[in-house]
């Protein structure tokens, strides 16, 4: 690199390139900028947030149509170009846990609220079945019980030979993701609940505006690595920073959950499954014992509340553009339509 600086400088005094450095420079920069964070690919996201560039440095691999509404959701949040733009990057290192059923090559990534403490669970009982059965143990016991799995079922990296494995990932629309973590977290801890910890949602109490800025801010930092991993940035920093996507996205199936209609996610889990080898009795009694009735659920928050806050996020410009600039490449990548804010007249 010192070598090439020489260089780029015996060029300039020989002759006049002015306007080839204008076009030049900007690029040499940012492919000095590369080398000089130790060769980590995983920095180089950081480096910009726009599409076409992500592209060029081989952070992004989209279709021609997800580059197109990149692009027009790009232009509508940052109208002042790039340098004005906040948008979160993609692909950034994240701790991420790793849930694993060795015997049938299984692995599925820990995404916090997309159904992962229930896929922990199961994870753990189709490594030990006979375990579960001798103590009478149930999936949705005490997390006590699955202690036992913990050092072998748990990973913090990506299995090796991840190739050859079936790797799952639970992907939630961004919205919805967002506004019933509120609730969970914060409008509900500060109506009377016992959980209730000061300043556990960025010290914004349930003010959603004030949550979702600061929240906002704190993914950007992170990105700067001057951010903590704590409990709201584990729950809502964007979905395509967990399961080590940066270097194995394309080694995951993706598989939406909804959790107000979570059945037909959960028997697609068992039809994949079974295929990997998984004897049918076993996926019986998973399926029996977390569908207690045929409209089963997992909300956890009030519908109608539910609808208001999303309301809120859609109705309030500043909220919108927030939300948006947060989960602006969650939408891309994961192919979910990005929500319309909802002028109010």
């Amino acid at each position: 690199m010192y070598l090439f600086d020489q260089k780029l400088q015996s060029i300039i005094s020989k002759s006049n390139v002015i306007p080839y450095l204008i076009l030049f420079v900007p690029y040499y920069l940012m492919i000095k900028e590369i080398w000089i964070v130790g060769k980590d690919i995983r920095q180089v996201c950081a480096l910009t947030n726009h599409p076409a560039r992500l592209q060029a440095l081989g952070c992004l691999k989209l279709d021609e149509k997800q580059m197109e509404t990149a692009m027009t959701m790009y232009r509508n949040l940052c109208p002042n170009g790039e340098r004005e733009c906040d948008i979160v990057n993609p692909f950034i290192s994240f701790p991420t846990t790793f849930n694993i059923v060795p015997g049938h090559s299984i692995n599925t990534c820990d995404i916090s609220d997309n159904l992962s403490s229930l896929l922990k669970a199961i994870m753990c009982f189709l490594s030990r079945p006979e375990y579960f059965s001798l103590k009478h143990v149930s999936l949705l016991g005490d997390d006590s019980d699955l202690e036992s799995c913990k050092y072998d079922t748990e990973l913090t990296r990506m299995v090796p030979n991840a190739e050859e494995w079936l790797n799952i990932a639970l992907i939630r629309d961004p919205l919805e993701r967002t506004v019933s973590t509120f609730l969970k977290h914060c409008r509900d801890a500060f109506t009377g609940s016992s959980e209730n910890i000061a300043g556990r949602c960025h010290g914004c109490d349930d003010d959603l505006e004030c949550f979702l800025k600061r929240q906002h801010l704190s993914d950007l930092l992170w990105v700067k690595k001057q951010g903590m991993p704590g409990i709201l940035n584990k729950l809502l920093t964007p979905q395509n920073w967990q399961c080590e996507f940066r270097y194995f996205y394309d080694l995951f199936y993706l598989l939406r959950y909804d959790p107000r209609t979570p059945k037909p996610t959960i028997l697609k889990l068992r039809d994949m499954w079974q295929e990997n080898g998984v004897p049918k009795k076993y996926l019986n009694r998973v399926l029996s014992e977390i569908f207690p009735s045929r409209n089963h659920e997992f909300v956890d928050y009030d519908h109608y509340e539910f609808a208001e806050y999303r309301r809120l996020i859609l109705n309030t410009t500043t909220l919108y553009e927030n939300f948006m600039k947060q989960y602006f490449y969650d939408f891309i990548l994961f192919r979910f339509p990005p929500p319309k804010q909802i002028p109010v007249y």
